[in-house]
């Protein structure tokens, strides 16, 4: 029964792939790819590829579109993974091509308008405000035969090969080891200047409090904030695409402007420039037209990094804008490819690592929470565990998915193992 609620519908949907032309072959940049009736959608990058993952349960056709292209659509694998590569075929009745010479001055004048308008927009340096927080880490192995030859593991837990899937963004097969969930809530004072987390609830299923991974299961201290000359993951500073302190990293492309909340909003794809070996993102923004606010964020870490133990960072960022006027948070998908040394260094365990972010009530106020008033630490967290099944029920901002539920029954089965 585990095993067929495990791979029962419900799941997300995760695609990956690539967009050509069907007639020479070469990969299409800046195609727009969607799910039908749904607002859910990227653009292929400049080698063609994208990946793309949604909770919709309207996710079953995926579209891809541009201009002077015969768009195509393609039926996925609702609730699992789906590689789709789109041959687009040329559309015979486009008319004749025009020669556009290159100016990029307005480009250049919409990303000054940008830069000069992070701090505004950042939550982290406006007025006071409180939210509530809710986080939720899952830790999967790719090498997954490594792993279980591990003699620490018990020679049942074979298994768990049944729960094997298949990540969207690198393609690789995968088994969980570690779920948890956190309900914070979360602080931030102008002045004086500080930001506090307090916890109210937490639970993990799959590795023991020790643990050598357990380092990296913060929740605030790990945010990424776009806002940011750069963005800080463990050790590494990447510079942030909308930064004009980053624009000697990146290529810039205005692709589109949508009408989105009856706001005018532009798309801007980033490509790292040639040569650049430093650790730089690939991917496509969306920010208000108007006060220059940042919608939603999708970037990777770009191929031509030089980063020994991270082989991919993913991010999904989608921000708000609040009855208010001010820009808040409102999702997180933070997603890392890794590996780390156990034992006697002589072992590599290779990780996926999966952390959402969900903001909820967000407040613009003085903060009044004694908790958070009272501390002098930057992140107060309390030695808190539990909650019962409903209590978590009603904190989470959406449902676990089956595949989800299924994780904490098979963690459970071998918790307790330890590296030697």
């Amino acid at each position: 029964m585990l095993l067929a609620a495990f791979n029962a519908a419900g799941q997300s949907t995760r695609v990956r792939g690539g967009v050509y032309d069907a007639e020479t072959g070469e990969p299409l940049p800046f195609v727009g790819i969607y799910f039908d009736g749904t607002t859910i959608g990227i653009t292929s990058d400049l080698d063609g590829r994208f990946s793309i993952e949604t909770r919709s349960p309207d996710a079953k056709v995926l579209t891809a579109q541009l201009l002077g292209y015969e768009p195509l659509s393609i039926e996925v694998n609702k609730g699992a993974f789906s590689e789709i590569n789109f041959h687009l075929l040329p559309d015979k009745r486009q008319l004749d091509a025009a020669i556009v010479k290159p100016d990029d001055r307005y480009i250049k004048s919409v990303l000054k308008k940008l830069d000069q308008s992070l701090a505004k927009n950042d939550p982290d340096s406006g007025p006071d405000w409180s939210s509530h927080l809710y986080s939720k880490i899952e830790f999967d192995v790719t090498n997954m035969e490594d792993f279980l030859k591990l003699k620490v593991l018990d020679k049942n837990v074979g298994f768990i090969r049944e729960y094997a899937d298949t990540s969207a963004i690198t393609g690789k097969p995968f088994i969980p080891v570690m779920i948890s969930e956190n309900v914070s809530d979360v602080y931030h004072s102008e002045n004086p200047s500080w930001i506090r987390e307090v916890m109210r609830a937490s639970r993990i299923s799959g590795l023991e409090e020790d643990n050598v991974v357990r380092q990296f299961t913060g929740s605030y201290l790990l945010k990424t904030n776009f806002y940011k000359p750069s963005i800080g993951v463990f050790n590494l500073e990447i510079p942030n695409p909308a930064a004009a302190s980053s624009h000697i990293f990146y290529n810039y492309f205005l692709v589109d402007s949508l009408q989105v909340e009856g706001r005018k909003t532009y798309v801007l794809r980033f490509h790292p420039k040639s040569l650049v070996t430093s650790p730089t993102l690939d991917g496509e923004m969306q920010f208000d037209a108007e006060d220059f606010g940042i919608r939603s964020v999708h970037a990777q870490l770009s191929p031509s990094s030089n980063v020994n133990w991270i082989r991919h960072i993913n991010f999904e960022i989608v921000n708000r804008r609040l009855p208010s006027g001010h820009w808040f948070y409102d999702e997180e998908h933070l997603f890392i490819d890794f590996s780390i040394s156990v034992s006697d260094k002589s072992k590599l365990i290779s990780f996926l690592a999966n952390r959402n972010m969900k903001y909820e009530t967000p407040v613009i106020g003085p903060v009044t929470d004694r908790d958070a008033l009272t501390s002098e630490e930057a992140v107060v967290e309390r030695d808190v565990t539990g909650g019962d099944e409903e209590y978590w029920a009603q904190a989470r901002p959406y449902e676990l998915t089956e595949r989800e539920q299924g994780i904490y029954e098979m963690v459970e089965t071998f918790q307790g193992f330890t590296y030697t």
